[in-house]
């Protein structure tokens, strides 16, 4: 990110994500002022949170933009969908290039490379 670019936040989709961990931090970040969302999946597929409601990723892993900060949401599905495979395609492509890395759940990118990591509320 350069003093004259917006910030742009990557945040990962995968089956089963757990909506309000997905939709409650994009809701305020997408409101900050120079801030580019982007909702980053396997494919561009629509997914299913783990209740069902379907939402429609933006971008690819491998086709996203570098992003300044990768956001991974918790759910029930982060650990199948987001694998060893899936770790290593964000890593490659998007998350390899972001400064920070918060997740909600599972440490998607690995501890050693995340810059903030929380685990979700019922293993907490």
């Amino acid at each position: 990110m350069t003093q004259d670019s917006p910030l742009s936040i990557g945040m990962i989709l995968f089956d089963g994500v757990t909506q309000l961990d997905l939709t409650g931090p994009y809701e305020i970040l997408a409101r900050m002022p120079r801030t580019h969302v982007t909702l980053i999946a396997a494919t561009l597929t629509p997914v299913r949170t783990e209740f069902g409601l379907t939402i429609v990723p933006d971008a690819t892993f491998a086709n996203a933009a570098p992003t300044d900060v990768i956001c991974v949401p918790g759910g029930w599905g982060v650990n199948a969908s987001c694998g060893y495979g899936k770790r290593h395609e964000v890593r490659k492509n998007g998350a390899g290039r972001a400064r920070n890395r918060p997740t909600l759940d599972s440490d998607l990118l690995g501890s050693t490379e995340s810059a903030l990591s929380n685990c979700h509320w019922s293993i907490a």
